[in-house]
């Protein structure tokens, strides 16, 4: 997988990111694939994981991924970070559809979070 980062890295010239942070999310992505798939299919019934285009179904597992594991990154945050990847990589549809199956993930599982509550990262 290391090799794949490195060539992608390479390609687009990203040379000053967080290669810390790629390889962790890409690493925890791709090990999380099936449990984070089986939470899209819950969310697009009429579009299961393996019907999406390549590009939003990578974006969904991201942001799902962030929204429920890291503590790092506000969940809004990482729900707003996935809207927008779909806007600027999508299909004409991807940033509503994408908008559409985090908003209803975060509704179900972030919203009513007890704000006292010292893990919540929702802010």
């Amino acid at each position: 997988m290391d090799f794949y980062i490195d060539y992608n890295l390479q390609k687009f010239g990203l040379k000053n990111c967080d290669r810390e942070f790629i390889d962790y999310l890409t690493k925890s992505v791709v090990g999380n694939r099936v449990s984070l798939d089986e939470m899209i299919n819950r969310y697009t019934k009429e579009w299961p994981v393996d019907r999406l285009t390549l590009v939003d179904r990578n974006i969904l597992r991201m942001a799902i991924f962030e929204m429920f594991n890291s503590a790092e990154v506000p969940t809004k945050v990482a729900l707003n970070e996935g809207v927008e990847l779909a806007k600027e990589y999508g299909g004409s549809s991807s940033q509503k559809f994408v908008s559409g199956v985090l908003g209803t993930l975060y509704e179900e599982h972030f919203k009513n979070k007890a704000s006292s509550d010292p893990l919540d990262n929702t802010q």
